[in-house]
């Protein structure tokens, strides 16, 4: 099930201080494999990530022998995030070295049935819980929950199924609108519309996420666009977040006013949909071990939050139509004005013959 936080938890693994002190001298290697994997590209990775000289005329098969040699004679922690595919698994299970281990995220069935696989499902969360995360990212804290907007917020936390990432975008999009409970009901409204239109769990996650989205342009037009911007980064791509800001501003996303500066009005943006978990900081750490991969002024690198897999290809599909329609109105008013000038031009030309 996507959304119940699977890369998040192993993400949490990954950078325990118990585990690096439980594999000290590993090495802790980190793959995103997605839908569309390419696995020469991983196996890339893998040898990038343990200093080894790449296979530059290997074949798939050659390349996969010569990495499992040198991989039995490591220790290795090996995460593959998001398998989608059983060849994938196939290609990609490489570590068998004495004291190795290799942690997996998948929906797939058929490879959790596998028998070396040890399984852990992971559900959604209570109603309880729900509500303390959708108030901790709507509100601040569920203690503070003006009592006009409680039944609407409890109503709103219901309708995400349990799933901490729609809780949290939701909650996130609905942050600051304290004063008056019709600005509630219009976002209740398509939420409740689209559990009765869309009938299958992947498409209601969907339509959950995208409603975080969708309010972006109530609070500022640029925020779409400099967001719809980011969607184009391929899945998962780290990317530094002052080459970000400046992208969006030598696109012309970020107009500033005469006499102010735009890399702190990009800034301003960026972290708005930081703040709404749309965009995800990554830390910037130097030595891994010395501090938490999650302390909050060490990022330097963003990525997407929730656009994975089929989500993303739904979501950047969504965003280019939106655009080509924007682009087809515009070039629609270029036509008519040039029809116009057309038509006065002839008329002034007519005039002046006569």
């Amino acid at each position: 099930m996507g959304g119940v936080g699977k890369t998040l938890l192993l993400r949490e693994v990954y950078w325990s201080r118990k585990v690096r002190a439980h594999f000290q001298g590993a090495t802790f290697i980190w793959l995103t494999v997605r839908q569309t994997s390419d696995v020469l590209s991983l196996y890339r990775s893998i040898t990038d990530e343990m200093g080894s000289k790449p296979h530059e005329h290997s074949n798939m098969v050659d390349y996969k022998q010569k990495l499992e040699r040198e991989l039995s004679r490591k220790r290795v922690f090996l995460v593959l995030d998001d398998v989608w595919k059983d060849e994938d698994f196939d290609a990609l299970d490489l570590c068998k070295g004495e004291g190795s281990v290799t942690l997996l995220t998948t929906r797939i069935e058929s490879i959790l049935q596998r028998p070396c696989i040890s399984q852990e499902h992971m559900g959604t969360l209570s109603p309880e819980d729900s509500w303390s995360l959708f108030c901790v990212h709507a509100f601040g804290t569920s203690s503070s929950v003006p009592h006009r907007l409680e039944a609407s917020a409890k109503s709103m936390a219901k309708q995400c199924g349990g799933l901490p990432l729609a809780l949290k975008v939701i909650g996130a999009a609905m942050f600051g609108k304290t004063s008056d409970e019709r600005e509630w009901k219009p976002l209740l409204k398509k939420l409740n519309e689209s559990r009765l239109q869309e009938r299958t769990m992947k498409k209601e996650l969907y339509e959950r996420l995208k409603l975080g989205y969708d309010v972006l342009k109530e609070e500022d037009p640029r925020l779409e666009d400099c967001f719809t911007y980011f969607a184009a980064f391929p899945e998962d791509h780290e990317v530094e977040f002052e080459v970000l800001l400046w992208c969006w501003i030598g696109e012309g996303l970020v107009p500033g006013h005469v006499g102010d500066d735009p890399e702190i009005d990009a800034y301003d943006l960026l972290m708005k949909l930081r703040r709404r978990s749309l965009i995800e900081s990554i830390a910037n750490l130097d030595d891994e071990l010395d501090r938490e991969w999650k302390d909050g002024d060490s990022w330097k690198w963003v990525k997407s939050s929730w656009m994975k897999g089929d989500l993303i290809l739904k979501f950047e599909k969504s965003c280019h139509e939106t655009l080509a329609e924007d682009l087809d109105e515009q070039s629609d008013g270029e036509l008519d004005e040039e029809s116009d000038e057309e038509l006065h031009g002839e008329s002034d030309e007519d005039l002046h013959e006569g």
